[in-house]
C-alpha cells in the first residue's frame, strides 16, 4: 500500500470529514484534481515532495509533504472542512495495511478563491493544508 492510499483511508475513516463530503461510502476525495463542476464540498490531495531518510544500510523511512485542499462554495465551508482534516490527521500515527505512518504533522494552511473557469457557473473557495508525513 502506498502512503497516499494510507492518508486517504485515514481521511475516509473520520466521520467529522465524511459527514461534510458525501458520507463514508461515497466520500468526495480525489487524487490530484477534481472534475469540473463536480459536487462540492470535496477534498483533493497530492504529494508535493518526497525524500528518502536513509541509514548506513538502506532506506529506513520516507518523508513527504502532502497537500490536502478543501474545495467549497463558501469560504466558511472550505475552512470548516479544512479544520476537520486537521483534527483528523494532525498528530496521526498508525499502520494501514503495509504502510506505517510514523507521524503526520500540520505545517501550514493557505486560503484562496478561484474565479469561475470556462464552462463553470461559480467560483470556488480553497483552503489548503500541508502536512509533513513520515512513513515506512
Amino acid at each position: 500500500m502506498s502512503m497516499d492510499v494510507a492518508i486517504r483511508n485515514r481521511l475516509v475513516s473520520q466521520t467529522g470529514i465524511t459527514d461534510l463530503i458525501g458520507g463514508a461510502t461515497t466520500p468526495r476525495i480525489f487524487p490530484e484534481t477534481r472534475a469540473q463542476e463536480s459536487a462540492l464540498p470535496c477534498l483533493v490531495y497530492s504529494t508535493n515532495s518526497e525524500e528518502a531518510l536513509g541509514a548506513l544500510v538502506g532506506v529506513k523511512a520516507w518523508k513527504a509533504d502532502v497537500e490536502i485542499v478543501a474545495v467549497a462554495t463558501t469560504k466558511a465551508a472550505a475552512l470548516g472542512l479544512a479544520t476537520a482534516v486537521i483534527a483528523g490527521l494532525d498528530g496521526y500515527a498508525g499502520t494501514n495495511d503495509s504502510t506505517t505512518i510514523m507521524h503526520a504533522l500540520h505545517l501550514r494552511s493557505v486560503t484562496a478563491y478561484n474565479a469561475p473557469l470556462a464552462g463553470e457557473t461559480t467560483g470556488v473557495f480553497l483552503h489548503t493544508v500541508v502536512f509533513s508525513v513520515m512513513y515506512a
